[in-house]
């Protein structure tokens, strides 16, 4: 006070205070104000930038989307927010959610300054793979064991009663 002085110091540009160009720490500004009379007073003040928390994020994570919604707990400090597609409000991603491909989650922690920061990883949701099983077939309980095939893609597994290393056995049904 008065209206209409000038402020200096570091950071200050055109009367504007800039923290980054400051950095952190506490700076002495001065406030200078010249009456019509000529008079000139001024007076200084600390202003104090506090450091932006340091976070960091847990490492990317890839998963089919018919798992399970699981919490998201890998950011630190511990007792920030999670944000993004397929997260929810309770702090676990949820694939069912997100459906399928590669999403951006943002960890933001604000500390006890006010000071707010963030980071990011990715969550890659794959969808499951196009199957094709085989038609119905019959057979006979005297039949000889056969290979099971025809199921796509190429490289899958057959089970159940009477299957052993891709064969059926209709004795041992």
């Amino acid at each position: 006070m008065p209206a209409g002085g000038t402020f200096s110091g570091p950071g200050v540009t055109s009367n504007v205070f800039s923290p980054d160009v400051a950095q952190v720490g506490t700076h002495t500004i001065t406030y200078r104000y010249e009456d019509g009379n000529g008079c000139i007073n001024s007076c200084t003040f600390p202003l104090t930038v506090n450091p932006l928390p340091v976070v960091s994020c847990g490492n990317d994570t890839a998963l089919c989307i018919d798992e399970s919604a699981f919490m998201l707990y890998q950011g630190s400090p511990a007792g920030g927010i999670y944000s993004g597609t397929g997260v929810t409000q309770a702090g676990y991603f949820d694939p069912s959610l997100s459906g399928d491909g590669a999403f951006t989650i943002t960890y933001t922690y604000t500390d006890l300054n006010g000071c707010t920061d963030s980071c990011d990883f990715q969550v890659t949701v794959y969808p499951l793979p196009q199957m094709t099983c085989p038609d119905d077939t019959g057979v006979c309980i005297s039949d000889d064991p056969f290979a099971l095939g025809g199921g796509l893609p190429l490289g899958g597994t057959y089970s159940g009663n009477g299957v052993s290393n891709g064969m059926f056995d209709p004795w041992h049904n």
